[in-house]
């Protein structure tokens, strides 16, 4: 994008400095003006397309919305901000003690049942159990499911037996929205509340602890407690929890009876172009643009 951008403002600034140097007839500096100006025009058209058609990045989440689906319809919903959850709700995490997931394991056992390799840090986070905000609308029964949803649009559903269980492998699902500290390594969460939690408010399993004295939900823990269509699988083969941690949640749907939608969620994976592209690439490209823009409109305005 960034290349596209540079490339035809600088193109037809040769054509245009080229243009002038080897003619001085006014004729035809007036014919090159006239040339020009659909190609300006070109300019603003790709202008509008940065700015509506390039999608949006995605950005911290300070409150999000509980509902019941039944049958395919919404028969009950209910705003929530953080400030009212951490007031009203029950809290999971200190703010001091930190939780981790696991990555893909390219070396050796996949599952990696030690929970010794590619251990990812998500903070010393505070948050709200789902279970908590299911009570809010008379709680979940079996058979059903929870989706929690993110702001660009990826999702997870657990179903009843998970959220409710006290298997000693798993722990509570939590909706996080505060990191007392930043992570060891890896990605940058910010600290603090969101929306300087900045990855937040994010959905975070909050496992016990495991032999090594760390709170880790690993990827043999998820191939215990979570049925084969809940599981994650990065490039659909290796098994890693990190890719049930939704980022910038703003629904947790409840679906009676089960969700029966298309599971297929959006790749962690995916190309930058996609709802997820990395944060500024879009507004970098649009200043670049207009940058150019401005210098053509000035060249051909004293063509004139």
């Amino acid at each position: 994008m960034y290349l596209i951008c540079l490339i035809f403002p600088i193109l037809l600034m040769v054509i245009l400095m080229n243009k002038q140097i080897c003619y001085s007839d006014e004729k035809l500096k007036k014919e090159m003006f006239i040339f020009c100006k659909p190609i300006c025009g070109l300019f603003f058209v790709f202008l509008w397309i940065l700015v509506v058609a390039v999608p949006v990045n995605g950005a911290p989440t300070t409150s999000l919305k509980v509902s019941v689906i039944e049958n395919n319809s919404t028969v009950w919903e209910r705003n929530l901000d953080y400030k009212w959850m951490e007031e009203n709700l029950a809290v999971i995490g200190d703010g001091v003690t930190h939780y981790y997931l696991q990555g893909p394991v390219f070396q050796g056992d996949p599952w990696n049942p030690n929970e010794s390799s590619n251990l990812r840090d998500m903070g010393a986070i505070k948050g709200t159990p789902v279970t908590e905000l299911c009570n809010l609308s008379g709680g979940i029964k079996p058979g059903d499911e929870v989706m929690i949803k993110a702001f660009d649009g990826y999702h997870v559903q657990f179903d009843y037996d998970f959220l409710t269980s006290s298997h000693p492998d798993a722990g509570p699902v939590v909706i996080a929205w505060y990191n007392g500290a930043e992570s060891g390594a890896g990605e940058r969460q910010g600290s603090g509340y969101v929306p300087d939690y900045y990855t937040g408010m994010r959905l975070i399993i909050c496992a016990l602890e495991n032999t090594a004295g760390k709170h880790v939900f690993g990827n043999t823990d998820m191939n215990k407690t979570l049925p084969s269509q809940a599981q994650y699988f990065y490039s659909g083969l290796y098994p890693s929890t990190g890719g049930l941690s939704a980022k910038w949640v703003d629904e947790v749907r409840i679906y009676r009876g089960g969700y029966k939608g298309d599971r297929t969620a959006p790749l962690k994976d995916a190309p930058v172009t996609s709802a997820t592209q990395k944060s500024g690439e879009s507004n970098l490209s649009l200043i670049i643009f207009c940058l150019g823009t401005f210098f053509v409109c000035v060249a051909v305005r004293r063509m004139r």
